[in-house]
């Protein structure tokens, strides 16, 4: 088990590795040739440029009982689909239950924005990052036990 990174302009970084860090599981963040965090952090997964190549590699290289972070819909689904658990940025659990219902609002959500002048999502506040790594390390250890009654 490993937990995920989508890592392009994804918050919290540090936090998350350490948070991993304390059940010792690996973290593998995922971005493109343009962010420098092969700088700061071990087990950088580099992509090229082009469009979804990030989105693509991380897919690729998901595993059931991983922990996958992510905002982008399609990835989320993808990892579900692989019996992976998923996190959003602001603490919310993906899962099989809400990822329609999700990814019709996001739709309409875009149509809406179409045709009026309207705002993107609220800022972080300090109370999401409580939450991502309260769920991540509840994530951490349902992995853990999941994985150990799989053997």
């Amino acid at each position: 088990m490993k937990v995920r990174l989508d890592a392009d302009a994804f918050p919290d970084i540090p936090k998350i590795i350490e948070t991993a860090k304390t059940k010792s599981i690996e973290t593998f963040l995922y971005c493109d040739r343009e962010h420098r965090l092969e700088e700061k952090y071990d087990n950088v997964i580099l992509s090229d440029t082009g469009y979804q190549s990030t989105d693509i590699k991380l897919m690729n290289q998901i595993e059931p009982f991983d922990i996958v972070l992510t905002q982008d819909y399609g990835v989320a689904t993808v990892a579900l689909s692989k019996q992976a658990y998923v996190l959003h940025p602001k603490g919310m659990i993906y899962t099989k239950d809400n990822i329609d219902f999700m990814l019709l609002e996001r739709h309409v959500n875009a149509k809406m924005r179409k045709q009026s002048h309207q705002k993107g999502p609220k800022k972080r506040t300090q109370e999401d990052t409580k939450k991502l790594l309260e769920n991540l390390l509840y994530l951490i250890n349902k992995s853990l036990i999941g994985k150990a009654d799989h053997k």
